[in-house]
């Protein structure tokens, strides 16, 4: 009986389709001689249908009406069944009122009751209730219309026999058309009804239909199982085209959870999904990418726009001081990134942010787990060959205001005047005949390109389904020599090799080669040096040398990117082999072994030049380090499905093993024989004197056991049970650990007391708590291993020795990360509007800390502890609308807000650890004990001191200057409570909330997406203001510095100091370099066009589209420099927020087409 209560709608929808290409000549009986055996065979056949209806009839539903129309009565029923009503206005009266309580009713009785002491009937047929007078009989010329019903063995569908009702008028206007599905393909099967009638008809194999209507005013709808109706108003047209819509609710969405899949709405557990639809649009290097502001709780930063860069991922806020990035699973096999993949390969993305739905995937999901689906072959009639291929031209959405030649010669003479310095440079003091001079950020950017063409290939049988896939991705920087190429291959097959057993693969081989030059230095990077150089001089010398600056120490930014050579090559193998046996119905058994082999070489060749004094290189040098790993991870588990009655019951248990090893190898030489590109071997070197060194860069083991209990009552009533065992490498005397988590969810939306709420469509609440474990560190701290080449003196003469850098801790052992989750899902108005929202707790203890030695101990490396503990609390929202499809118009818009507030509780007796210097300055990270992790810590500014009498007035509480240094136009640091000047914290790097807006419009052939992403409510350290807006003005300026202080009242900013060459005083570590760093970005723009359909056929293809679009069109921000968006500096995990000129996000304006034959 369960069978027939829950269809299989996938199998359903093929079926359909199959049946419904014959024509529907084909379809039409002729009575002939032997009419009468046809009969009784017709007969015969529809005792399967019987039973199927009265099993589907025989549900019991609870529903009261007061006051209610019949036509509300009809859309609480279709509501609350799989039921769909037909039936001519004019012969039943929609507008009775009707009061009724049923409680455990089938809908037989409900439907008796409905149309007791009227005309009408009913007639069940399908998921068709047909309403008709009661002595109404068909009459021969009417047109009529068909349903199907699923054979419960998957194999195909029974058509049910004509229900012909009698129509009251004449029909007079005639219709053509064809319908598609979201991939362009036609659809077999789907019904045509002129809207408040019975007439209708169904496309047949090429998707096409003819219906006579009524009017050229009538409204037809269109409906498919598994897709949204469409109501579409004929206006006069003769022929219209329909584009169907999968309704994921119709078809209960699956989501990707861990070793498995579940029903959206029997989910307990925190899980945002991303589709592919979200992620194609999007013109990315790196799949990574597609995350940002498409989920709630994931925060997606950049750490740089150069090309290839990996985004930094953190769920539901920094979890730990150490590494808080997630864990990928691709296909169910669990990988460290996701370079290699596509991003038009990929089918959805599923992010598990709570305890309850990580917990499965124990220590290696305590900072979330994003399980990845790739796309794969599907049953066929024909093979499917897709083409997607784009072209972009990208520039930066922004320049950096400095200052032209005239400008910083008048502000740097300025500077030596106030300094009491003799004028060196005349020219700089004749500024007004420099002109604008050099834009040096013009020199070292440019247009670039941006190419992605890819090809797949696709289908199947019964037995076979196939997905191959060939991909080529370039993309040049905005900054000269910087570029990024991806070459990948992907093979997906499935085998069905017998009934019970089903083995398939996934494999992808890359190549990528990356271009770079130096862009993190805080000192020297390219736009560091491009801000910084002054203006006057000039790129290349008369002679068409490059020319160097004699103004300050700073390198020619255009000869540093031509005397650049280096390059990062990587080859991935990263594959999976599955096997699935299915023992019975309920008893499935898999086992899936993963494997990833990576190659990585970079190279980095200096050739020998002169720019100038300071910036020239006498001997050539070569650089060539290689990286050779294997990973690879084996997971066997069984899975047991029963259902009793109300009672359905799902048992996961299964064993894992992981082991990874990395090994990393360094050759550098010196004095190559030549400098061509083709002689940079390490033999062509005259002086080889630097030794080759390997040593395992990375190692770790860990062995796993794993179990799941889903438990679900009358659908109503959900429970999870989530616990793993794992042992870990990284630990000795505590190695393994626990965890377990619990979930709940009730369906209140499906109690008897929330039947008269005829707006919402569901409600569930959800609790869960988990916890989880984290063990990602460097290997083996439970030892102290000694280090070579250790030189020292011994009798007068230097031995080779070894040291011991680090102290062993054998009692490290499990971080643990427990979280608490309370969430609430809803749908209303027919499941048009959908929302979720969460709150949740995640306290993370015993965190593993690097923890400073004593100074007197010499110990150099800080030895690993577990002491910290952390907080996160957090509040997300997902909202989505979609409109009821009518017409030529339909949209769907959708949001998400995130916010969290993070708090480190206990550092293991330190009140704080600093981190992230800049420029041998001090640090500007600090993580105290009570308060957020990696705040900016310097001086509070007090506006300027206007005259000598406010500089001597600001004393200490014993009357001490506290400034001695200063001058009037000088800045003024603020007081704290103790007298002295305050030094604390000054910043948040750490958002007060990201967001996410995303709308489609779809018109006729024509579709628009917009996306947009933004965060507020953080804090950006601006580095690069060292350097631009430092009053002794050694370098080029920021044109703000022209509204310094020239004397007094002229200004009390303490951003705009007085101008001095000898300043000792407003270049200190303060507010003034910390900017709001809020930003919301139009992140996607894509008009699309479909080609018509009769075109199409001409051409003998299926879809082509072509599409224009623009990533990050425009950016709404305070913030001043390059671009507001910074991730983790290269200090680690606390060097958050600190902008040391990052490589920006580029503006790109794409164009392309999508084409499947």
């Amino acid at each position: 009986m369960e069978h027939f209560i829950k269809p299989n709608v996938k199998v359903m929808k093929k079926t359909l389709r199959h049946y419904f290409g014959r024509s529907r000549e084909q379809r039409t009986h002729t009575l002939t001689k032997s009419a009468m055996l046809a009969l009784i065979f017709a007969s015969l056949s529809m005792l399967p249908l019987q039973a199927r209806d009265t099993a589907r009839a025989g549900e019991k539903i609870s529903v009261s009406f007061h006051e209610t129309s019949l036509k509300e009565a009809f859309t609480i029923l279709e509501s609350k069944t799989p039921y769909r009503f037909f039936y001519n206005h004019k012969v039943v009266d929609t507008s009775r009122k009707v009061t009724l309580a049923f409680t455990n009713s089938t809908i037989h009785n409900v439907l008796a009751e409905l149309f007791r002491n009227s005309s009408i009937t009913y007639k069940i047929k399908g998921d068709q209730i047909v309403l008709k007078k009661k002595r109404e009989m068909a009459s021969s010329g009417t047109t009529s219309f068909s349903t199907l019903e699923e054979d419960d063995s998957g194999d195909g569908a029974t058509p049910v026999a004509d229900e012909a009702i009698a129509m009251i008028s004449t029909v007079a206007f005639a219709v053509t058309g064809s319908v598609i599905d979201e991939n362009g393909q036609p659809m077999p099967g789907v019904n045509v009804i002129e809207k408040g009638t019975t007439n209708g008809t169904s496309t047949d194999k090429d998707g096409v239909y003819k219906i006579s209507v009524q009017d050229d005013n009538a409204t037809l709808v269109i409906s498919f199982i598994g897709y949204v109706a469409q109501e579409v108003p004929i206006n006069g047209r003769a022929q219209i085209n329909v584009n169907m819509t999968p309704d994921v609710h119709a078809l209960q969405e699956v989501v990707v959870v861990g070793y498995g899949t579940q029903r959206k709405s029997d989910l307990t557990g925190a899980v945002s999904s991303v589709k592919a639809d979200d992620i194609k649009k999007m013109p990315i290097a790196t799949v990574d990418q597609a995350l940002q502001g498409r989920a709630s709780g994931v925060t997606v930063t950049s750490n740089s726009g150069s090309p290839g860069t990996p985004v930094q991922i953190r769920v539901r806020g920094v979890g730990t001081i150490n590494n808080s990035s997630p864990l990928f699973v691709v296909d169910g096999y669990p990988v460290d990134n996701i370079s290699f993949l596509n991003a038009s390969d990929i089918a959805s993305m599923e992010v598990l942010k709570d305890a309850s739905a990580t917990a499965i995937y124990g220590s290696r999901g305590a900072n979330g787990v994003i399980l990845i689906t790739t796309r794969s072959g599907k049953k066929s009639e024909n093979t499917v060959i897709a083409f997607d291929s784009y072209i972009g031209f990208s520039k930066m959405w922004r320049k950096p205001g400095l200052l032209n030649a005239s400008q910083w010669g008048m502000l740097n003479t300025e500077a030596q005047n106030n300094a009491g310095n003799p004028i060196i440079f005349p020219e700089l003091a004749n500024y007004q005949t420099l002109g604008k001079g050099t834009d040096w950020i013009n020199e070292v950017t440019r247009t670039a390109v941006t190419r992605n063409n890819n090809l797949s290939i696709s289908g199947g049988t019964d037995k076979v389904t196939y997905f191959i896939s060939a991909n080529n991705y370039k993309q040049e920087g905005i900054v000269n020599k910087t570029d990024f190429e991806r070459t990948s291959v992907r093979l997906n097959t499935s085998v069905k090799a017998k009934s019970w057993l089903t083995v398939g693969e996934n494999l992808t081989v890359e190549s990528s080669t990356q271009h770079k030059v130096n862009e993190d230095d805080e000192w020297s990077s390219i736009l560091i040096e491009a801000s910084n150089i002054d203006p006057v001089t000039k790129v290349r010398n008369p002679d068409g040398t490059y020319a160097s600056t004699k103004y300050m120490d700073t390198s020619n930014p255009v000869a540093a990117i031509n005397y650049t050579n280096a390059y990062s090559k990587q080859f991935n193998v990263v594959g999976n082999v599955f096997g699935e046996v299915n023992f019975s119905k309920s008893l499935q058994f898999r086992s899936n072994i993963g494997v990833t082999y990576l190659f990585g070489k970079d190279q980095n060749f200096i050739p020998v030049y002169t720019v100038s004094t300071s910036q020239r290189n006498e001997i050539s040098s070569l650089q060539n380090s290689s990286t050779n790993g294997t990973t690879w991870t084996w997971s066997n588990y069984f899975t047991y499905n029963k259902s009793f009655g109300q009672h359905d019951l799902s048992v996961l248990a299964g064993t894992e093993a992981y082991n990874t090893f990395v090994e990393y190898f360094d050759t550098r030489v010196t004095n190559l024989i030549d400098d061509n590109g083709q002689f940079r071997y390490v033999d062509n070197a005259l002086n080889i004197y630097a030794t080759s060194t390997g040593k395992p860069t990375d190692m770790k083991r860990i062995a796993s056991l794993f179990g799941r209990v889903n438990y679900n009552f009358a659908d109503k009533y959900l429970f999870t049970a989530n616990i793993r065992r794992d042992g870990s490498s990284n630990f000795v005397n505590k190695r393994y650990g626990v965890f377990p988590s619990f979930s709940a969810g009730w369906q209140i939306g499906k109690e008897n007391f929330m039947t008269n709420v005829a707006f919402l469509s569901s409600l569930k609440l959800r609790a869960g708590w988990g916890s989880i474990g984290n063990e990602k560190i460097p290997a083996f701290g439970y030892l102290n291993p000694g280090k070579l080449g250790q030189s020292y003196p011994f009798n007068n003469q230097i031995t080779n020795g070894i040291t011991f850098p680090n102290v062993a801790n054998p009692n490290l052992h499990w971080e643990t990360t427990n979280t608490t989750n309370i969430g609430i899902d809803g749908a209303l108005f027919n499941d048009n509007l959908t929302f979720t929202a969460e709150y949740y707790i995640k306290r993370t203890k015993d965190m593993l800390v690097a923890i400073p030695p004593p100074s007197h101990t010499g110990i150099q490396d800080f030895p690993y502890q577990n002491v910290g503990v952390m907080e996160n609390k957090g509040f997300e929202l997902d909202l989505n609308y979609s409109s009821n499809a009518s017409g030529k118009f339909s949209y769907k818009v959708g949001g998400n807000f995130s916010m969290f507030r993070n708090k480190v509780v206990n550092l293991g007796g330190l009140d704080q650890i600093e981190d992230a210097p800049l420029r041998n300055q001090g640090n500007v990270s600090v993580t105290k004990v009570g308060s957020p992790v990696a705040q900016f810590q310097g001086y509070k500014t007090d506006g300027l001191f206007q005259n000598e009498a406010e500089v001597l007035a600001h004393v200490d509480n014993d009357g001490n200057l506290l400034q001695p240094d200063a001058a009037p136009g000088d800045i003024r640091y603020a007081k704290g409570s103790d007298g002295q000047l305050f030094f604390g914290t000054i910043g948040n790097p750490l958002p007060k909330f990201t967001y996410g807006f995303n709308a489609q419009l779809n018109y006729g052939a024509f579709d628009l997406s917009i996306f947009i992403q933004g965060i507020y409510g953080n804090d950006v350290f601006n580095g690069t203001k060292v350097y631009t807006e430092r009053p002794d003005a050694a370098y080029n300026l920021s044109t703000r510095m022209l509204n310094r202080w020239t004397g007094e009242g002229s200004t009390n900013d303490a951003h705009y100091p007085r101008l001095n060459a000898a300043d000792a005083n407003n270049n200190w570590f303060s507010d003034r370099y910390v900017e709001k760093g809020s930003y919301m970005r139009v992140k996607n723009v894509q008009l699309g066009y479909n080609l018509p359909k009769a075109l199409l056929e001409k051409m003998k293809i299926q879809t082509l589209r072509f599409y224009v679009g623009a990533t990050n069109l425009f950016t709404v921000t305070k913030y001043t420099g390059f671009d507001p968006e910074i991730g983790t500096g290269y200090y680690g995990s606390l060097d958050l927020g600190i902008d040391r000129a990052t490589y920006p996000q580029p503006r790109i304006f794409t164009g392309g087409l999508n084409l499947t034959f």
